[in-house]
């Protein structure tokens, strides 16, 4: 976590990359479809064989969307606590926002990027 690089698919990639150095100049709108992509990510645990699933959410915005953000949160929290009944364990980190507490039960807040990856590990260290 600590190095300049992205992986996809198995591969790394350097910031110096044509499709990486493109990241600096990406903006988002704090804002993010939650509850449908921790849906789509519930699917895709739910087909793996492991008896074991644990969903990590990482967000550094709330859920919303341009049109209309409570009704957002309310489906990410519907989805959620659908996602808790499948057995799947939910474990939340925001990133400089306090919103993903009020959707993962299980979250923590980082307000500096610097310490990220060490809280991070220490998360994943006390779920596993």
């Amino acid at each position: 976590m600590g190095d300049s690089s992205g992986s996809v698919a198995g591969h790394q990639k350097g910031y110096s990359e044509p499709g990486m150095r493109r990241l600096s100049g990406v903006y988002g709108t704090r804002l993010a479809p939650l509850g449908e992509a921790m849906l789509i990510g519930a699917g895709r645990l739910t087909a793996r064989p492991e008896s074991r699933k644990i969903m990590l959410v990482l967000t550094d915005g709330r859920a919303g969307c341009e049109a209309c953000d409570q009704s957002a949160c309310h489906h990410a929290k519907q989805a959620a606590t659908k996602i808790a009944a499948s057995g799947i364990e939910l474990v939340g980190v925001g990133i400089m926002d306090e919103s993903l507490c009020e959707i993962v039960s299980d979250t923590i807040v980082r307000h500096h990027l610097e310490d990220l990856s060490t809280q991070l590990c220490k998360l994943l260290g006390r779920t596993l």
